[in-house]
């Protein structure tokens, strides 16, 4: 058994380690650091390691929950929210503006042990490989993974996946990636609710228009540093000495920021027929490989950022390649559906830990 991690050591930052402590596998915790208990549950902030898409190693930052009380025999099943657009800049990292994560307290009412890890390359030194499917997927089991090795936390290694928007997509890879990459961790299910599934749809065509350019600005801007793509291909001049707001500014501000410019005045052509991105859109597509154990996916109807198309297609790639899945749209329901969704999540991710055979929509 490795050995247990140590405290935050004193005059040291979570968020700025040292370039040795990146040396270890994905999965293990640098350090951990305890804070104030959240109504008698305890909470730390996590530094630990995870892969990016070519296997080079990275940090991750997260924010872990424990139930208050004894611990079941062999653990708590473990919870994973992974959170939707915050932005590129690391200040936006939630465990850094503790950012609420939905159902916590409902969470830890059903007995998981609760990880909420930032975004991959958010919040410590590094790119944010925002909407990067596999660094997504690897930060998400890698936080799982970490979650285990928090002295007291008494985490098992039987995971349950939530995730939103972004977060949506992060959940699935993760969902797909598993059996390959975390072994060890037994998916109990996944739940992503108004996920980011088709990025062409959603990146792509939002720049189409200045109202949503900033989503695609975010993309691309962040697909730019990872991929090493040009993003004068798409963007105008104008556009990109606008580059310095993603270091200044969180996601809700980008989101807008564009919104009263002409888009010619920043979109020099389209991504979705311009290479490379129509490559690298289609890489990032989720939802095109199996996952691990069942899938939810909750959609509203009246979605102005994700297309409910979207969402119904996804659905249909999953129950084609044999995933039990259930497709629940929400009728009038639009962006923030996951706020009154978050009771049913909460009792569909506590019946997979509780073994309850999960309803399909898969018409075969």
């Amino acid at each position: 058994m490795a050995a247990a991690p140590p405290p935050l050591p004193e005059g040291q930052n979570l968020y700025r380690p040292p370039l040795e402590t990146l040396a270890g596998p994905p999965g293990s915790l640098i350090w951990f650091d305890e804070g104030t208990p959240i109504g008698g549950a305890r909470a730390w902030r996590t530094l630990g390691r995870t892969t990016n898409r070519n296997g080079s190693a990275r940090w991750l930052t997260a924010r872990v929950f424990r139930p208050a009380g004894e611990a079941p025999e062999g653990g708590y099943p473990v919870a994973v929210w992974m959170h939707g657009t915050a932005g590129l800049a690391d200040k936006c990292a939630p465990s850094r503006t503790a950012a609420p994560v939905p159902g916590v307290s409902n969470l830890l009412q059903a007995g998981f042990v609760v990880v909420a890890p930032d975004g991959a390359g958010l919040g410590v030194p590094g790119p944010a490989a925002y909407l990067v499917g596999d660094s997504q997927g690897h930060a998400v089991l890698d936080a799982a993974r970490g979650a285990t090795q928090v002295p007291g936390a008494d985490a098992a290694a039987r995971v349950a996946l939530w995730g939103y928007s972004s977060g949506g997509q992060a959940v699935l890879f993760a969902a797909a990636q598993a059996d390959e990459y975390a072994p060890e961790l037994t998916v109990l299910g996944t739940a992503a609710v108004a996920p980011v599934s088709d990025v062409a749809r959603f990146a792509g065509r939002a720049t189409a228009f200045p109202v949503s350019f900033g989503f695609g600005f975010m993309t691309f801007s962040a697909w730019a540093r990872v991929y090493g793509a040009d993003p004068s291909t798409i963007f105008t001049e104008e556009a990109l000495a606008e580059r310095p707001v993603l270091e200044t500014m969180c996601g809700d501000r980008i989101a807008t920021h564009f919104a009263l410019t002409p888009v010619d005045r920043i979109r020099a052509a389209d991504p979705e027929t311009t290479p490379p991105w129509p490559a690298l859109l289609a890489a990032n597509e989720a939802g095109t490989a199996p996952t691990t154990g069942p899938v939810l996916l909750v959609q509203g109807s009246d979605d102005p950022i994700i297309d409910p198309a979207s969402t119904d297609e996804l659905a249909e790639r999953l129950c084609g390649l044999d995933t039990t899945v259930e497709l629940r749209p929400v009728a009038g329901a639009g962006h923030e559906v996951v706020l009154p969704v978050t009771p049913e999540i909460v009792a569909w991710l506590a019946d997979r830990s509780l073994g309850v055979p999960p309803a399909s929509t898969c018409s075969s």
